[in-house]
């Protein structure tokens, strides 16, 4: 792999060629099939992925076993973030909607990637920004949800 197939991930536009190429040490490509599961909700979490091609789709079963579809990571994009930075199971199940290309981190990687300062402080600054864009989009969801909450009581 080289490095312009991780210049189009959003998170690591901060990083320079040098660095991405230092990066590609810590993880590993790996491709999926379109409907292949990538990672299961309540599974052991242990990477995070970078999309480099194709849309992957988030979901999460409800109490009563329907999968309700969340959102959906197109080239550029990320998952798994949680697991690496909180550890824990999957807080949701991820499955390739078309042919995908991903570059994985597992826990330990992303560990070692912390200690490289060079490396750590610009991904990490990329992923906060990310993590500040997703939270907003969701504080605006959760208001617009309970704005609603009186059409809903019978």
């Amino acid at each position: 792999m080289d490095t312009p197939e991780l210049r189009g991930v959003r998170i690591l536009a901060d990083l320079n060629n040098a660095q991405l190429h230092a990066l590609l040490r810590y993880g590993s490509i790996a491709e999926f099939s379109p409907g292949q599961i990538i990672c299961r909700q309540g599974e052991t979490s242990e990477s995070l992925f970078l999309v480099l091609e194709g849309k992957v789709g988030v979901y999460v079963n409800e109490a009563h076993g329907n999968e309700i579809h969340l959102r959906t990571i197109e080239s550029g994009g990320h998952f798994g973030e949680i697991g690496v930075l909180e550890g824990g199971n999957r807080t949701a199940t991820v499955k390739a909607l078309s042919q995908c290309k991903l570059f994985r981190f597992d826990a330990k990687a992303f560990q070692d990637l912390l200690k490289a300062p060079e490396l750590a402080a610009p991904f990490l600054h990329g992923l906060s920004r990310s993590l500040a864009i997703r939270l907003t989009d969701l504080t605006n969801r959760v208001g617009a949800l309970w704005s609603l909450k009186d059409f809903w009581t019978i």
